[in-house]
């Protein structure tokens, strides 16, 4: 009884806890794709893979996109990625100027926890 005790008291912590984009062994992990490439003004896919331990994709997440320039007086822009394949996830963000751009994922996951992962995407190109 007080093995179960203790093994439930871990799990609950473990689940609870956020999560980071840079992972170790049984930890969740993000990455992230841009195209096209060379990424260009206009529309750009974003497609973000999410996994957990041993590799198993990580279904049912909420994941949105941020996408900000260091451009005084220039708002962010906002996409909303939605689940296309077992932990595979889409979105189109609109890069609205030529330069280099931060984009900044953020993922809900199922069991509460978060995960966060920041792309830089260098050289925008003008149309």
């Amino acid at each position: 009884m007080r093995r179960a005790a203790v093994a439930f008291v871990l799990l609950s912590a473990l689940l609870g806890s956020g999560c980071r984009s840079h992972s170790g062994p049984g930890e969740l992990s993000m990455r992230c794709e841009v195209a096209p490439q060379p990424p260009r003004v206009g529309p750009a896919t974003v497609a973000v893979t999410l996994t957990g331990a041993a590799g198993a994709r990580v279904n049912g997440a909420r994941v949105r996109i941020e996408g900000d320039m260091a451009h005084p007086g220039m708002g962010p822009v906002f996409a909303d990625a939605r689940q296309v394949g077992p932990g595979l996830y889409s979105g189109v963000l609109d890069f609205t100027m030529p330069g280099d751009w931060a984009l900044v994922v953020h993922a809900a996951l199922p069991n509460g926890g978060q995960l966060e992962k920041q792309v830089n995407v260098k050289g925008v190109e003008a149309r």
